[in-house]
């Protein structure tokens, strides 16, 4: 039984302090909402955290890529939010980077697929 808001939160932060530090991370906006009625649900913790990583990474990639663009007026922004909907558990992650190509958005469900320059010693994230 797992904390989804904890464990969404932890791995909000831990992706974020992890960027700046290594990508010179565009300083971008946080914005969450969390449903405090959810309580704890039954996940896998660590496949879970693994999964927000990447979504978080991202997101956090994408909103940096566009703030090197100097568009006059761009808040980097990403959001999550958690509810309960009836018996599911729903988890948003949104931000304002520039969207996925339309010429790839078949591609993003095969494993391993990235449009991430590779980096010498770099692990996929």
């Amino acid at each position: 039984m797992t904390d989804i808001n904890t464990l969404a939160d932890e791995s909000l932060g831990f992706s974020c302090h992890g960027l700046k530090a290594r990508d010179n991370l565009v300083n971008a906006t946080i914005k969450t909402y969390y449903q405090e009625s959810i309580g704890n649900i039954n996940i896998t913790a660590q496949d879970m955290r693994r999964v927000l990583l990447n979504l978080y990474s991202n997101a956090f990639y994408a909103v940096n890529e566009k703030g090197k663009q100097q568009i006059q007026g761009y808040e980097p922004t990403v959001l999550v939010s958690t509810k309960k909907e009836d018996d599911q558990v729903v988890l948003t992650g949104m931000d304002n980077g520039n969207g996925i190509p339309q010429k790839i958005i078949e591609k993003i469900f095969q494993p391993f697929f990235t449009t991430k320059p590779t980096e010498p010693g770099g692990d996929l994230v």
